[in-house]
C-alpha cells in the first residue's frame, strides 16, 4: 500500500512537472510575439490565463503576482470593460496577501521565531493580515453600495466588520441580515459574538439562544453556537444551562473542541 501511494504522489509530481513545463515552453513563445506587440490585448490575456495555470500547479507567490500584474494590464488595455478581467484582478489582489500570509505563517511554524530577522516578519505578517482584512471590508461595502437590498451581501460585510475586530458597524449589517432566511441563523450567532465581546452577556444570550433554538440540525454552525453559548454561561455563572450546552454537543460529537475535557471534568468534579 506505501509503495502504492508513493508510485502515486510521483506521477503526480512528474505530471506537475510537465504541465508547468508546456506552459514555461508557451510563454517563452508568446512573450516573443508580446515583444513585437505589446498592445495587443487577447495575446496579454494569453499570458495572463497561462500564469494563472501556472499558479495552479506550483502555488508559488511568485506565479499568482505574475498573474495578478498581467490581469491589470489586461484589464487597463481594456479600459476596465472586461467584467470578468476586472474581477479577477480583484480576486488575485486578495490571493496574493493570503499566499503570503500561508508562506509567513508556515514559516513561523517551522521555527521562524529564532530568525534573527524575525521580528521583522512578524511585522509583515501582522501588517498583511491587517491589509487583506481591510480589503475584504473595502470589497464588500462596494458590492453592498451597488447592491443594498441584497441581505446576503449585508451578511458578509457584517461577518467581515467582525473578525476585523468593529464590532459597532458589524451589528447594524448582522441586524439587516436576519431577514435573510438563508442567513438568518448564521447571523444570529454572529450577533451574539459582537455583544459578548462587547461585554453586554444578556444581550448575546438572547441571540445565541434564539439561533439555537431554530437550528434543526446538529451541524457544524449550531456546534459551535452551542459551544459560544455554554462558554457564556459559564463566564455568567449559569452552571446547569452551561453543562446543558456542553452535553448536547458531546452527546452529538464528542471530539468537538475541548467537549470532551469538559465532560470529564464535570464528572470528576462529582457534579453528576
Amino acid at each position: 500500500m506505501k509503495n502504492q501511494e508513493q508510485a502515486v504522489s510521483m506521477e503526480q509530481q512528474s505530471r506537475v512537472y510537465k504541465d508547468t513545463d508546456m506552459i514555461d515552453r508557451q510563454l517563452g513563445e508568446l512573450s516573443a510575439q508580446y515583444e513585437e506587440q505589446p498592445d495587443n490585448i487577447d495575446l496579454v490575456r494569453r499570458i495572463a490565463l497561462l500564469y494563472e495555470q501556472r499558479f495552479q500547479n506550483t502555488e508559488e507567490s511568485a506565479d499568482i503576482a505574475n498573474a495578478l500584474n498581467w490581469f491589470t494590464y489586461t484589464s487597463e488595455l481594456a479600459k476596465g470593460s472586461d467584467p470578468a478581467v476586472t474581477r479577477k484582478v480583484s480576486d488575485y489582489t486578495l490571493k496574493v496577501k493570503e499566499v503570503r500570509i500561508k508562506e509567513l505563517e508556515k514559516f513561523f511554524a517551522e521555527g521562524g521565531d529564532q530568525h534573527p530577522d524575525a521580528a521583522q516578519y512578524q511585522e509583515e505578517l501582522e501588517a498583511v493580515r491587517k491589509d487583506r482584512a481591510e480589503s475584504l471590508i473595502t470589497d464588500a461595502r462596494k458590492r453592498v453600495e451597488r447592491n443594498p437590498t441584497d441581505l446576503q451581501l449585508r451578511f458578509e460585510l457584517g461577518e467581515r466588520l467582525l473578525e476585523s475586530g468593529n464590532f459597532n458597524d458589524a451589528i447594524p449589517e448582522l441586524q439587516k441580515a436576519r431577514q435573510n432566511p438563508n442567513a438568518r441563523l448564521r447571523a444570529m450567532s454572529l450577533l451574539g459574538k459582537c455583544f459578548i465581546l462587547k461585554g453586554m452577556y444578556d444581550m448575546a444570550a438572547t441571540q445565541l439562544e434564539n439561533a439555537s433554538a431554530e437550528m434543526v440540525a446538529m451541524d457544524a454552525v449550531k456546534k459551535d453556537t452551542l459551544y459560544e453559548l455554554a462558554l457564556l454561561y459559564e463566564r455568567m455563572n449559569q452552571r446547569d444551562k452551561y453543562i446543558k450546552c456542553v452535553k448536547d454537543i458531546a452527546e452529538v460529537d464528542y471530539t468537538y473542541k475541548d467537549v470532551a475535557q469538559r465532560i470529564e471534568r464535570f464528572y470528576t468534579d462529582g457534579n453528576a
